[in-house]
């Protein structure tokens, strides 16, 4: 076999006018997080967003929403279990359209990344890498190693899908083509909800770490 055909296809290889086509990207429905991304995240690659104490939930069924309005399944990779499914469904996200895995750690969760989106059929993956609530805040994230990421990162190109990590740091590293990092969440009260205060909306704002090309 010619080596640069092995090489195409162990995809090592891309021509140049591969390269220079920028991906499709899927929005949101949080317009300041679209904005800044160049109007959602891209298919294709991996995106990091970098969560604080407060926000990851309504990110999550903002993308999981986003991929079902698409007509694909969505799978949600989630070791800290902190997924609420009736609030995911109050938000918006087709529960019958999506997948949720609860492996007991992080190489766990990598791992059954790779197997969903090596099965094919999925439009998106979430890996919720986020601490679960009662979780020591002073303890150092866990990481998994460079080969685990490439792969999911090869992956996430064969199958055009819609790869988003969240975190408290960042773990991705340089697989990681979209780092962006919450930087406010602000809790907005219904108007007419008087002394009770109902919780209308979050209001998120921002900013971006690192937007690799193509």
């Amino acid at each position: 076999m010619d080596l640069i055909d092995q090489l195409k296809r162990q995809r090592l290889l891309r021509p140049a006018s591969q390269l220079s086509a920028a991906p499709e990207r899927v929005a949101t429905g949080l317009s300041a997080l679209d904005r800044l991304c160049g109007g959602g995240l891209p298919l294709g690659r991996i995106s990091e967003l970098i969560v604080g104490a407060s926000g990851g939930a309504s990110i999550l069924h903002a993308v999981l929403a986003a991929v079902a309005s698409r007509g694909t399944p969505a799978a949600l990779v989630d070791p800290a279990d902190g997924f609420h499914p009736a609030s995911a469904q109050a938000a918006g996200v087709d529960l019958a359209r999506l997948l949720w895995v609860r492996p007991p750690d992080v190489s766990a969760a990598l791992r059954a990344a790779e197997l969903i989106l090596g099965a094919g059929g999925f439009g998106g993956l979430a890996l919720n890498l986020l601490p679960p609530a009662a979780a020591d805040p002073r303890a150092r994230p866990v990481r998994a190693g460079a080969a685990g990421w490439l792969r999911l990162d090869r992956l996430a190109r064969r199958e055009d899908a819609l790869v988003l990590v969240l975190s408290r740091a960042g773990l991705v590293g340089t697989f990681a083509s979209l780092v962006v990092r919450v930087t406010g969440c602000r809790a907005r009260w219904h108007p007419d909800s008087g002394a009770e205060r109902w919780l209308q909306d979050l209001a998120l704002s921002f900013s971006l770490r690192k937007r690799r090309s193509a």
